[in-house]
């Protein structure tokens, strides 16, 4: 190592050994070249094919920036093993960088995604052999014992060249990138790599060349070089094969408990070359259909049906369609989605009624009346016509005062308001069936009064459900489930009326765990004009009962709530 040694007549650099102007020069523009590179990277991929990017979902963007700058630093690993089992510090950083600079060139000249990786793959790889051996090259310089005293301004100026690399890089591949466009930036990026591997060729022959350290065995070094094979191969084997159409029908997104969903797959290759066989999975609400596509020709098309079972009602999500590729030795395995997932709303069971439940009705003051009327109105107003009013309301006398076609406008003077109470405590049941049951009872009282036009109001400790339409009530239903609360039936039915005073017949549906003093005490909570009714799911079969003045009637099965309905008023 006598030829590194500061002797009066050798070239200097900054009072330094020249040989650190090799590695300040390296460093400087891998510097420049990777945060240029990293500057422009994210806005490549979320900006829009017409402004020259990638058109990528931002959020994905940034999850693919993430992972490429955590490799970047994971592989100093493998750059510091090469360093330190194969190649030597120097020659490693010679490799990387010429590893990193061809990183570059592919950005630079791959148009598309596949470029991209395959560009980014690379700077990860060099740039991970880059910072693991230039720091351990400048500390090579001051070895010797004269020169360890400059060992700290040494590393100090080597820091420097990181900070103007850092600088310089993302300010000029900005700017081309904003005049001229993405890969012009990266093409920078490649020249200034190119550069510094240029200038660092000058001067390797004058570096230290340390030996490696701890060199591998020759049977060592033939398992290493098989784990490469097999690594790379298994990286390769997962390189996305384009060319799958891929669409999933629901063709019914809607369905009852009990009845069959079907799912529709259609795979197409809209390709002009044949498409290899592919293994593909498709999430169904928590489990997975794995099935395999055959060999598609040319705009050949591959159809699959599934049938998804509704036993329980809720919301079940299907899809992405998902292309699974595992390399042959099952190392690795990489998952694209080819679709977008749509969902299934698995409606309760209802019946029909068979009855009207009025209760008490109001007037148009509110008043109670017990009169009852499908269609009694009254005089409200006088209006101006408009087409489609019945012409036997206009009023002629008017008409022939002002000029102007008159009609008379009613008003229903018999109101009769239904309020449904569904239970969510889940200490009311006995089980998750009496629940369902108790879902099922509530959504059929409700939408027997939506589709008679009759006003009603469905409420649960968690909040109400909408009631415009009997399609909106059902798929906020399957979202319903229990929970520990505090808030009991009394409670619940004291909420309730008092937030809607003006009901005519309030019906209370919950299990048969709730005691008759809580449901007394919640008909004391309700006005005594309101009809009062509890209707009870569980495992007992049809039976009637009091709770203080309150009906209460207990079933097991869906199809006794007309019978118990008679029963209760």
């Amino acid at each position: 190592m006598s030829q590194h040694s500061s002797c009066p007549e050798e070239k200097k650099f900054f009072g330094h050994p020249f040989q650190l102007s090799t590695l300040f020069h390296i460093e400087l523009w891998e510097r420049f070249s990777f945060y240029g590179m990293q500057g422009i990277l994210l806005i490549y991929l979320y900006y829009t094919a017409d402004k020259g990017g990638l058109g990528i979902d931002k959020t994905l963007a940034g999850g693919i920036v993430g992972a490429y700058s955590g490799s970047v630093y994971l592989s100093t690993i493998l750059g510091a093993w090469f360093a330190d089992r194969v190649w030597g510090a120097e020659k490693t950083l010679f490799l990387s960088g010429i590893v990193v600079m061809l990183g570059h060139i592919v950005l630079a000249a791959a148009p598309g995604l596949y470029g991209l990786l395959i560009g980014l793959i690379f700077i990860a790889l060099g740039s991970g052999g880059v910072k693991s051996t230039a720091s351990s090259m400048v500390g090579a310089l001051y070895e010797q014992d004269e020169m360890r005293p400059l060992r700290d301004a040494g590393f100090s100026i080597f820091y420097i060249a990181i900070n103007i690399g850092g600088f310089l890089g993302p300010l000029l591949t900005g700017l081309l990138q904003e005049n001229i466009g993405f890969h012009y930036g990266f093409g920078a990026a490649a020249v200034g790599m190119a550069f510094g591997l240029w200038r660092y060729s000058l001067g390797r022959k004058n570096l230290p060349h340390p030996t490696v350290p701890h060199p591998l065995s020759k049977g060592q070094g033939k398992t290493a070089a098989a784990v490469g094979i097999v690594v790379v191969s298994a990286w390769l084997w997962l390189i996305p094969r384009a060319g799958y159409s891929v669409h999933h029908d629901l063709l019914e997104p809607r369905v009852t408990v009990g009845d069959h969903a079907l799912i529709r797959l259609t795979v197409t290759n809209p390709r002009t070359r044949p498409l290899l066989p592919s293994r593909m999975e498709m999430p169904v609400g928590p489990g997975r259909a794995v099935f395999v596509v055959p060999t598609l020709t040319p705009g050949a098309v591959h159809e699959r049906g599934f049938v998804l079972p509704t036993q329980r009602r809720g919301i079940v999500t299907v899809g992405p369609v998902l292309a699974v590729q595992r390399d042959p030795v099952g190392l690795l395995q990489r998952e694209r989605s080819l679709s977008t997932p749509q969902h299934i709303h698995i409606h309760p069971r209802t019946v029909r009624l068979g009855t009207v439940l009025h209760g008490v009705l109001r007037d148009i003051e509110g008043a109670v009346t017990q009169d009852l009327s499908s269609s009694d109105v009254a005089f409200h107003a006088l209006r101006e016509y408009v087409p489609g009013d019945d012409r036997r309301n206009v009023h002629w006398r008017t008409t022939a005062r002002t000029g102007r076609l008159m009609v008379r406008q009613f008003e229903e003077t018999r109101r009769s308001s239904l309020l449904v109470l569904l239970s969510t405590r889940q200490e009311d049941y006995a089980g998750e069936e009496d629940f369902e049951t108790a879902v099922s009872i509530a959504c059929s009282l409700a939408m027997d009064a939506i589709q008679d036009g009759r006003e009603v109001r469905f409420i649960t400790q968690i909040g109400a459900l909408p009631t415009s339409s009997a399609l909106r009530m059902l798929d906020t239903s399957c979202l319903l489930s229990t929970g520990e609360d505090d808030f009991g039936c009394d409670l619940l039915v004291r909420h309730a009326c008092t937030a809607h005073p003006d009901a005519s017949i309030v019906v209370l549906v919950t299990g048969q765990q709730v005691d008759r003093a809580v449901l007394a005490r919640a008909r004391g909570f309700a006005p005594l004009p309101m009809v009062t009714v509890a209707l009870r799911a569980g495992q007992r079969g049809l039976s009637r009962h009091h709770a203080g003045t309150m009906p209460v009637v207990d079933m097991d099965r869906l199809e006794q709530l007309p019978t118990a309905l008679r029963r209760a008023l």
